[in-house]
């Protein structure tokens, strides 16, 4: 009796050791307050956490602006991360929060992160999901000019126009291979930089405009430094500025220039007329600053948010080859802040 007693404990024991272990490794996904701003669209990132470790940025839920929007426009897009790259989602309908409803049932997101979407409107109105289809470079997979559409040299063009008729397609920055840049390495690096904002106090929107080349940006061909420490929020934040405004004053912060050796990605052009050789070189760095946006989506009210643009310094010398290390002079740079 003594010997099934204590056989009958452990197998007791073992199964409540094996749950909680199930319990300290369970997998939660939750909504990302930080925001990646690219003009049209907002990239809201979804996250998993394990209990005990970081986060992981495992999707993008892309949001049109609804102001920008026309006719039957895509305005949602999901960029879903896997070990093979990204795929992505789309829906037919025209209510954001439908598309919404559909990716919390499928991630178990919790109706008390709703406020963290950013999308206008009640989400609580919203009782059906609608289930996604399959997307690709701007339209639905089983859209009738999606076979024309995918791998056209002209692809970026013929969204473009789509859009602007009120078709179903959705012109997104992300989707664009034509600069260089596949879409997995744009979102990878979309995904880092959203890790940190979340892990930094999930409080930063990083402001771009729509001109701006998320090749650039986010590929990881031109270095950038750290972003900058976050100060105390001054009393009174300024409000919010857009993007392309040349940081000045007190009220933005620096962050640090990528360090050497590679502190620049530089290479030389030839010149076409006469021979000799020109030096490109180029580095990027953040700026932050507390600002004042809107928050909330049932009743908006004022929040203060930090809110992050990126200057892009590009120097160019002439019949002068690049040397390691960087550009030949620093007096021959500009900047332009995204």
């Amino acid at each position: 009796m003594k010997l099934m007693s204590r056989l009958t404990t452990a197998v007791a024991l073992a199964a409540v050791f094996a749950a909680s272990t199930t319990a300290a490794a369970q997998t939660t996904h939750h909504v990302a307050l930080s925001k990646i701003d690219t003009g049209v669209w907002t990239l809201t990132p979804i996250y998993s956490q394990e209990s005990g470790a970081g986060a992981t940025v495992v999707s993008f839920l892309a949001l049109a602006d609804m102001a920008a929007v026309s006719g039957g426009n895509i305005v949602t897009v999901w960029y879903q991360r896997d070990a093979s790259g990204w795929t992505a989602k789309s829906w037919e309908t025209t209510d954001p929060w439908v598309a919404i409803k559909s990716v919390k049932q499928a991630m178990g997101i919790p109706d008390a992160e709703d406020e963290r979407w950013g999308a206008p409107g009640l989400g609580m109105s919203v009782t059906d999901a609608e289930q996604p289809k399959e997307y690709a470079a701007g339209v639905l997979v089983e859209d009738p000019l999606a076979s024309f559409i995918v791998g056209s040299p002209d692809r970026a063009s013929l969204v473009e126009f789509l859009t602007s008729i009120g078709y179903k397609a959705a012109d997104v920055s992300v989707d664009e291979e034509e600069d260089g840049c596949t879409t997995n390495a744009k979102l990878d690096g979309m995904a880092a930089a959203a890790k940190s904002m979340v892990m930094e106090g999930d409080n930063t929107i990083l402001t771009l405009s729509d001109q701006t080349s998320l090749c650039d940006v986010f590929a990881g061909l031109f270095p950038i430094g750290d972003p900058p420490i976050q100060p105390a929020p001054p009393a009174t934040p300024p409000a919010w500025s857009p993007p392309g405004t040349v940081p000045s004053g007190p009220t933005w912060t620096p962050g640090t220039w990528p360090a050497a050796p590679n502190g620049y990605y530089c290479w030389n052009v030839l010149i076409s007329d006469g021979g000799g050789t020109n030096c490109i070189c180029v580095r990027r760095r953040y700026w932050g600053r507390w600002e004042t946006t809107m928050c909330g989506w049932f009743w908006r009210s004022p929040c203060t948010m930090w809110h992050q643009i990126i200057e892009i310094e590009r120097c160019i010398d002439i019949n002068v080859p690049c040397p390691p290390g960087g550009p030949p002079a620093t007096t021959n740079c500009r900047s332009r802040y995204e």
